[in-house]
Order: C-alpha cells, then structure tokens, then sequence
C-alpha cells in the first residue's frame, strides 16, 4: 500500500458516498468520516509496504512515518526493531511503550516475481483452502514473530495492522493470540468466518477492528 493507496482510502473514507439501498434513493448520500485511530493504524499498516519495497531499510520507514502529514497523529516516535523485523512484517516501538506490527499485504511490484506469484498463491489459499494458508510460510512466520515480539515487549501494549493479505494475517493472529488489531480490508477466509460465527473467540477481551472501503 504506496502513499497514493494510503491517500485514497482515506479519501473513500471521508469524501466516498454510499449509495442508498432504498427504492428511488439511489441518488442519497452519506458522508463518512475516518477517525484518528482508522488514520494512525492505517498508516502504520503501510509501513510494512515502505519496509519491504526499501529492501528494509529503517531509515525509510522512519521517514515515512515522520512526513508533515502525519504529524498529527503521533507517529514520528516510532522506531523500527530490526532484530524482530521481516521483510514481510516490521515491528516498531515508540518511546509511550506502544509496540506495533505491521504486516504486509501482497505486492503489487511484478519485478519482485517471486514474491508476486507467492503471495497469490496465499491469496488464493486464503478463499479455496484456509488450511493450507494458516500452515503456509506467511502465516507460521508471522505467527512466530509475534511470540518472539511478545517475549521483549509484553502484550499489554501491542496492537496490529494489515491491509489485504496482511489484514487476514494480522486479523487471524490478532484473534488467535488475543491481540488488539486493526485490519484494512482484510483478506479473511470463510475459516474465520466460520470460526467466528461459533463463538471461537468470544472469550478474547481484545477487539478487532475492521476497516472496509466503499465498493
């Protein structure tokens, strides 16, 4: 999710119109407007994006997170560890004791073909074969990353994001660990939906928050 992405959901959150489902109102409006929250976790969910297509480079995703843009939402304290960090999945903490991980949804850079293929390959599995999605490479490494970040920084003051495949990952750890998340058109499989509509997860106290764009 580039800049540009970024922007435009914000913009269908705040500029889009949601047609009216009601006989001869098509023609209805209503204005929805993002929160702080939907703004500062979207942003932070791109940040996996800035980390992944700078070959990991820190110092990017700290200036992304820095832009004048952003300066109201408080994210310029953010600091990449990059001894727990992925390619696929950075991990930053700020100096209140927030610890945040991002995970990257699929890429869109066809010159990465490897990674492109891989990660529709998941996207696949995500929709006709959840099993082998939750044992895929992606999720049992970003399962495993998330314990190891437990391990430094505690659960208290962890949340998570994603956006697509990085929502279906962030949203099934988030539930499965009992992690607040935040999940941008989330690429859930009917597994989960499954799961959830059993009541698997209605002992978490964490809330999973989802995020979805008009159309």
């Amino acid at each position: 999710m580039q800049k540009n992405t970024y922007m435009n959901i914000l913009k269908d959150n705040i500029l889009g119109t949601l047609k009216s489902k009601a006989g001869n109102l098509l023609d209805a409006t209503e204005v929805v407007k993002d929160s702080l929250s939907q703004q500062k976790y979207s942003r932070l969910a791109n940040a996996s994006y800035d980390y992944f297509n700078s070959d990991g480079d820190a110092d990017a995703v700290e200036k992304g997170l820095s832009d004048p843009d952003y300066a109201h939402l408080g994210l310029e304290d953010f600091r990449v560890d990059k001894e727990l960090s992925t390619i696929d999945n950075v991990v930053l903490h700020n100096k209140t004791g927030e610890t945040h991980i991002s995970f990257r949804g699929t890429t869109d850079d066809l010159k990465k073909t490897d990674q492109f293929l891989s990660d529709w390959n998941t996207n696949r599995n995500i929709m006709f074969n959840p099993k082998a999605a939750a044992n895929s490479t992606r999720f049992t490494e970003a399962s495993a990353q998330t314990d190891r970040v437990i391990a430094k920084y505690g659960k208290r003051f962890t949340t998570l994001s994603g956006h697509s495949a990085g929502g279906g990952i962030s949203s099934l750890i988030g539930q499965e660990k009992d992690i607040r998340g935040f999940h941008f058109n989330p690429a859930i499989s009917p597994k989960q939906v499954s799961d959830n509509s059993k009541g698997l997860f209605s002992k978490n106290i964490e809330k999973q928050v989802v995020y979805k764009s008009h159309g």
